[in-house]
């Protein structure tokens, strides 16, 4: 079952349709780890994290994680990334994204924790989230998650 959120209402609160301050939504929002290839700047300053997990032997470029960023916590990723700066793209694959002079390259070796909405049919994340980063995993363990089907057993 794929589900958006959950729907609640105050427990104290009587039944009314529509939208009011008594009913809430709680998204329901996968979690990942991604290794991060890349950062994009705009006019200089800190815009997104470009994300990848390996596929076989390659890392594959899935897309761009660009919220989750306080003035905090770019302050405090920042070091990381200018650490782990490299000039060659770590990406690889049909999708592996150009250089432009707003991308900065980083050696694969930073993991990050994030959440997203799901998979796109091309094997992109979507909507990701920043939620930090990962020091007790080793990047090259960092692969796509794919779901796993059940068999029934009938009694």
């Amino acid at each position: 079952m794929s589900l958006e959120g959950i729907i609640s209402k105050r427990l104290d609160a009587p039944y009314r349709s529509g939208r009011t301050e008594s009913w809430t939504k709680a998204k329901v929002r996968a979690g990942h780890e991604v290794v991060l290839g890349g950062w994009k700047t705009t006019n200089g300053k800190f815009r997104s994290l470009m994300a990848g997990v390996y596929r076989g032997n390659h890392l594959a470029f899935v897309g761009i994680v660009g919220t989750g960023f306080g003035q905090d916590t770019v302050r405090r990723i920042m070091p990381a990334l200018k650490a782990a700066a490299s000039d060659k793209n770590p990406f690889s694959g049909k999708d592996a994204p150009k250089k432009t002079r707003d991308v900065h390259w980083l050696k694969p070796e930073l993991v990050a924790e994030i959440e997203f909405a799901g998979w796109t049919d091309g094997g992109n994340i979507r909507q990701a989230a920043f939620k930090g980063m990962r020091r007790d995993k080793p990047a090259h363990e960092v692969e796509a998650e794919k779901p796993t089907m059940i068999k029934v057993v009938k009694p």
